[in-house]
C-alpha cells in the first residue's frame, strides 16, 4: 500500500493536506492549521518585494494566511482575496501598526493596491462544468462586463481581460483540453 507521509507542522501532525495552487498547500491538524509554502513560492514573494519578516514556510490559518492570499491574489478567487484583505486590516491592533502594514502591503502589490483591488472587483462568478468531460470551472468577471456581454456586446470587447480559454468557457463551457482533443481529431480526418 502506498501511503503518503503527512508533514509535521508547527501545530502538530497534519491530518489532511491539499495543494490549493502550485506550491501552496492547506494543512489541517487536530486543533489548528494553516498554509505551507514551497521554497520556490517563498522566493517569488522575496522577488516581489514582500518584507522578509513576512516570508516563511508556515502561515497560521487565523490571520497569517492572508499574506499568502494577497501575495498570490491572481491564484485565489476574488471573495477569498477580499476576506484576506479584511484579515490583514483586522489583525492590526493599533492605527500606527495598521498604517505600517498597509504601506508595506501597497509596496509589494503595486501602487494603490491596484492588483488586489482589480481582483476584488471581479464580482460576478460564472461557473459550470465542461459538457464534454464534466471538468468544473469558475470564471470571474466584473458584473458590468457580464451585463455588457448579455446585452449583445462581443465577448472580446465586453471582457477584454479574459483569456481566450476563459472566454470559451464562459460562452460554451468547453474546457481547453477538450478543444485540443477536438482539434486533433479534425486534423486527423
Amino acid at each position: 500500500m502506498n501511503q503518503e507521509i503527512m508533514p509535521i507542522t508547527p501545530w502538530g501532525p497534519a491530518l489532511t493536506t491539499e495543494e490549493v495552487t502550485a506550491g501552496v498547500t492547506i494543512v489541517e491538524t487536530e486543533g489548528h492549521g494553516g498554509m505551507r509554502l514551497t521554497l520556490g513560492r517563498q522566493t517569488e514573494m522575496r522577488l516581489a518585494g514582500v518584507p522578509e519578516e513576512w516570508i516563511k514556510e508556515w502561515y497560521e490559518e487565523d490571520c497569517e494566511v492572508a499574506v499568502v492570499m494577497l501575495a498570490f491574489c491572481d491564484e485565489f478567487d476574488p471573495p477569498s482575496v477580499a476576506r484576506a484583505l479584511k484579515m490583514v486590516v483586522g489583525i492590526a491592533d493599533d492605527l500606527d501598526l495598521l498604517a505600517a502594514r498597509w504601506k508595506v502591503l501597497l509596496a509589494w502589490t503595486g501602487s494603490s493596491g491596484t492588483k488586489i483591488n482589480e481582483r476584488i472587483a471581479l464580482n460576478y462568478c460564472h461557473s459550470g462544468t465542461c459538457p464534454l468531460c464534466n471538468y468544473p470551472f469558475q470564471v470571474y468577471v466584473r458584473e458590468s462586463e457580464y451585463l455588457g456581454w448579455k446585452s449583445g456586446v462581443l465577448i472580446q470587447e465586453a471582457m477584454p481581460d479574459l483569456s481566450l480559454d476563459d472566454r470559451e468557457r464562459f460562452q460554451t463551457g468547453i474546457c481547453h483540453g477538450c478543444w485540443e482533443t477536438m482539434e486533433r481529431q479534425l486534423d486527423d480526418e
